[in-house]
């Protein structure tokens, strides 16, 4: 016992050992970035996805370019209706090992089996479709296209770790003779879901200006709503040792997402040239709630054979209320375009994102706790007793902003033979993200002790924190991609993508605190107090390959059946994703099936 209690206190100072300021947490920490939010909206095909989405606007996939410059759109000679599906096996969080506690930047504290998974996980669209036509009495192209997601898991993962069992010791050896132990009566109840449903719609209309001038327009909405409840409900009852062991945790969280999105495009294209230029603004918000109660009871009353009879009881209850609210604008540009040269298509893509978001949160937690021990000395006929009550009630807000930029410039290079098609690409994408929150905290604390003297102390605390993080992910893609063709007509493309990339982020906080305390021998106590922390500069690269194929074949003139199988093999490295990737792997669980008809 004295070895997992020191385990489990050396485990407790390396997570609070990591940030100097853990004691003054940040309600911003615990927000959950989507990062799907305020970004454009793209609706990306199966075999663009074999490419990588980083090649939309340079590779020749009008379904997925038309959402990058609707212009394009004008380019549909006949009807088109694809429809995909995927499953929809979440990427795996990449954590090599369980750390049972939690530091501040979770917000939260968790011991074991359970370690808090983050809520926003990658999942594959259920569904989607897209089609393009043109009007019959109007020269007018139209399309839509149209995602979903819905899913349900698990809000906490559980893991085993090899638990106590009643009359058995930590190691799991019998600690007691099987004739002898008594299970005590057990009331367990419990809940751990997560479910999200998420909707991306897209509606564009093109026309041509002129015969090599065309011009198109595109609307976007995007929803994703994710609800997360946890429930771990348990109450022990031992009538011969007159013991009674209760507690109720409960989690729930909720986040929203509304956006909208407006999209312009021209293009210019003659023999061998093409050039498009593209707009767009992007409105929306995320809002998050999250309440946490947690509430436990302990009671003992025991007689002692020998000289004492003893009593405790310890009662504990907490309730925490957090509300996060971002709103924002993004505006991005882009040019796109072709040239041919002889049996080659050469491919440019351009494009600027700019973002600000607004940045509001509030909390208020309570919490309550009382103690009483107690036990009679019948040899000396003396009565001993401690009891405590404390309280803390805290309310808490925060503002801030934060800029975001982003910036991709790609070539490609596409080979005209359909016999020999491959294509090669070289994607440079650079992001850079400032942010600054400002939080203000009201603490008010008070503790009374009985014990053969009475002693009280009471203290406010006004603390304003700010919090400044940069951020900037720069990374270099080249997909290489083949296209093999059989004599039966069915085609299988194989697509290697090197990643090279590094990140670098710095944080720090300034925390300024006035504190006034009164203790029970009339002694008042003002501490103002400024502290300053910066947290160690994060540094990471990357290095992988990943692997993509997909084949996909013709079962009539008019229907064209397909399936991709999504990073296919993935290398040693690092990517700012939650893969495991410890060691080399296989991975044939994310795929993607559908059809394509022409009409």
């Amino acid at each position: 016992m004295k070895k997992i209690t020191l385990a489990l206190l050396m485990i407790a100072v390396f997570c609070y050992g990591q940030y100097g300021y853990w004691g003054h947490y940040l309600l911003d920490k615990a927000y959950e970035e989507n990062p799907g939010f305020l970004m454009p909206i793209r609706s990306i095909t199966p075999e663009m996805e074999s490419l990588g989405e980083e090649m939309t606007g340079l590779y020749s996939d009008i379904l997925s370019n038309m959402s990058f410059n609707p212009a394009l759109l004008a380019d549909v000679t006949h009807a088109l209706f694809q429809i995909d599906f995927a499953n929809q096996k979440p990427l795996e969080p990449a954590y090599s090992s369980i750390f049972p506690f939690y530091n501040y930047a979770d917000n939260c504290m968790f011991v074991p089996p359970y370690y808090q998974r983050t809520i926003h996980q990658e999942i594959s669209p259920l569904f989607r479709i897209a089609s393009a036509f043109q009007a019959e009495k109007i020269p007018a192209n139209f399309a839509f296209s149209y995602e979903l997601i819905k899913y349900t898991g698990n809000y906490y993962e559980n893991y085993s770790y090899g638990g106590y069992q009643y009359g058995y010791d930590a190691f799991n050896e019998r600690a007691m003779d099987e004739a002898v132990i008594q299970v005590p009566e057990i009331m367990a109840a419990g809940d751990d879901t997560k479910s999200k449903l998420s909707h991306k719609l897209s509606m564009l209309s093109a026309l041509k200006m002129s015969q090599d001038i065309s011009a198109g327009i595109k609307f976007s909405f995007f929803s994703d709503h994710v609800d997360g409840d946890y429930r771990s409900f348990q109450r022990n009852n031992d009538d011969e040792t007159d013991y009674e062991n209760y507690y109720d945790n409960t989690d729930t969280r909720n986040n929203k997402i509304n956006q909208y999105e407006a999209t312009f495009g021209v293009n210019y294209e003659n023999e061998f040239d093409r050039i498009g230029f593209s707009g767009g603004w992007i409105t929306g918000s995320d809002k998050q709630q999250r309440l946490r109660v947690d509430t436990s009871y302990y009671y003992h009353d025991q007689e002692d054979y020998l000289d004492y009879e003893c009593f405790y009881k310890n009662s504990n209850s907490s309730l925490h209320q957090e509300n996060w609210k971002n709103t924002g604008n993004t505006g991005f540009i882009s040019i796109n375009g072709s040239h041919v040269i002889q049996n080659f298509n050469l491919l440019y893509r351009v494009e600027y994102l700019l973002n600000q978001t607004d940045i509001s949160n509030n909390g208020q937690s309570q919490d309550t706790a009382y103690y009483h021990s107690s036990h009679y000395d019948n040899y000396n006929l003396k009565y001993y007793f401690y009891e405590n009550q404390s309280g803390s009630h805290e309310n808490r807000t925060g503002d801030g902003i934060r800029d975001q930029s982003r910036y991709t410039i790609g070539l490609a290079l596409q080979n005209e033979n359909p016999k020999k098609n491959f294509s090669l690409g070289i994607i440079y994408q650079q992001y850079y993200s400032d942010k600054e929150v400002v939080e203000n905290s009201l603490d008010q604390r008070k503790s009374d002790n009985f014990s053969e003297l009475y002693q009280w102390r009471q203290q406010d605390q006004n603390t304003d924190l700010k919090f400044n993080r940069t951020e900037t992910i720069r990374n270099l893609k080249i997909p290489v991609s083949f296209v093999f063709h059989s004599k039966n007509g069915w085609r299988l493309r194989t697509t290697l993508t090197k990643i090279i990339g590094d990140r670098e982020a710095t944080e720090s906080v300034l925390i300024k605190y006035y504190s006034y305390l009164l203790v029970s021998n009339d002694e008042e106590i003002n501490k103002h107090q400024n502290e300053l922390y910066k947290g160690t500069p994060e540094k990471e690269s990357i290095d992988r390959i990943l692997f993509r194929a997909y084949v996909e074949g013709d079962f009539s003139e008019n229907i064209t059946f397909f399936v991709l199988f999504n990073d296919l093999f993935v290398s040693k490295g690092n990517e700012y994703r939650y893969y495991n990737t410890d060691s080399d792997l296989l991975n044939i669980g994310n795929w993607k099936f559908g059809l394509e008809f022409k009409f």
